[in-house]
């Protein structure tokens, strides 16, 4: 499975669901190509970040969601860095 795959069924999971995303999977449940927008969308990856765990505690101790910005970052400077989405992705697993 590849780290796309993953990304996109982590955020599936995690309660993301665009009806433009349907649109994109085979008759296998594969995906035919990946639209982008997956990747632009805040809710897609805050999704992610509530299968995965990303989460950092406030000074209050109580659990913070805000983990999902830092991978997201991290992500962006991987593509900044030259490298390709696969393996952007692949940088925040």
């Amino acid at each position: 499975m590849t780290a796309t795959t993953r990304f996109i069924e982590d955020a599936i999971k995690g309660g993301w669901d665009r009806d433009e995303i349907r649109w994109y999977f085979d008759e296998n449940g594969g995906w035919d190509e990946v639209p982008d927008l997956v990747f632009l969308d805040p809710l897609a990856w805050q999704a992610v970040g509530k299968t995965r765990g990303w989460t950092e505690d406030l000074p209050s101790g109580k659990p913070s969601t805000i983990g999902w910005q830092h991978e997201w970052h991290r992500f962006i400077d991987a593509l900044a860095d030259g490298k390709d989405i696969e393996k952007a992705l692949q940088v925040i697993e």
